[in-house]
């Protein structure tokens, strides 16, 4: 096992799960870059447990889906500090199961109005 400095000063305990896990959430933003552009994100799941996402090729396509629901499935290891990182090796967007703004508005409005 290999103990390692992030960027961010979090030591990660590497190599200690190569079994794919499935992880099902929202995809919020963790980092930003001097323009106020998101360049790292995590998966928000249920009890609101946050697995930060890897920020390798694969990673980084999910800086494009923020706010949106998927199920990512790759291989999760702990850090110190309780931090989870997932290795993302492929992913899905729970695309039916989120109104985008601009849909909950018009849903809002018609219950509104009926």
């Amino acid at each position: 096992m290999t103990t390692t400095v992030s960027k961010k000063g979090v030591r990660e305990n590497e190599g200690t799960g190569d079994e794919l896990t499935t992880v099902r959430g929202i995809v919020i933003p963790v980092d930003w870059n001097d323009e106020g552009n998101a360049v790292a994100v995590a998966i928000l799941g249920a009890g609101e447990e946050e697995h930060f996402v890897e920020r390798d090729e694969e990673g980084k396509k999910l800086v494009q889906l923020l706010q949106q629901e998927v199920e990512v499935s790759g291989t999760v290891r702990e850090a110190i500090e309780d931090h989870k990182i997932i290795t993302v090796k492929s992913y899905r967007l729970k695309s039916g199961n989120l109104y985008s703004d601009q849909q909950r508005k018009k849903v809002d409005d018609k219950g509104a109005t009926d």
